[in-house]
């Protein structure tokens, strides 16, 4: 139902889509319908509601005493680089002593540390 693919350009990334035959089961996941919905509120409310889900997961996994997950983008690890000529601008992951380039920072990271970074 799922099929994984590691990216070529970066090792730690590995891509999760859906089979032809979990697509076909998605149709009638009714999470299909909030995602729907969700994606029609304004880009405030959803960024609102991303924050508040955020913070109940974040509590879960601390109630559970078990990893949190999240985007690099507002992990505590993640810092910008100085001094890079690249035309896009480069994060550094701390905790995997890497760079991270900014195209990744909307990625889910599996050793996300919820905090306030200095970005």
């Amino acid at each position: 139902m799922l099929q994984r693919t590691r990216q070529q350009t970066d090792g730690r990334v590995v891509q999760i889509d859906l089979t032809p035959e979990g697509a076909r089961l998605s149709e009638k996941d009714p999470f299909e319908d909030i995602a729907r919905v969700i994606g029609g509120l304004p880009q405030a409310d959803q960024a609102t509601l991303t924050t508040i889900l955020m913070s109940l997961s974040d509590q879960i996994a601390e109630d559970r005493q078990s990893r949190s997950f999240g985007p690099c983008s507002k992990c505590r690890y993640l810092r910008k680089s100085m001094g890079l000529e690249d035309k896009e601008t480069v994060y550094f992951c701390r905790f995997m002593s890497e760079p991270l380039p900014l195209s990744e920072l909307d990625m889910t990271c599996m050793d996300y540390k919820a905090g306030v970074n200095r970005v």
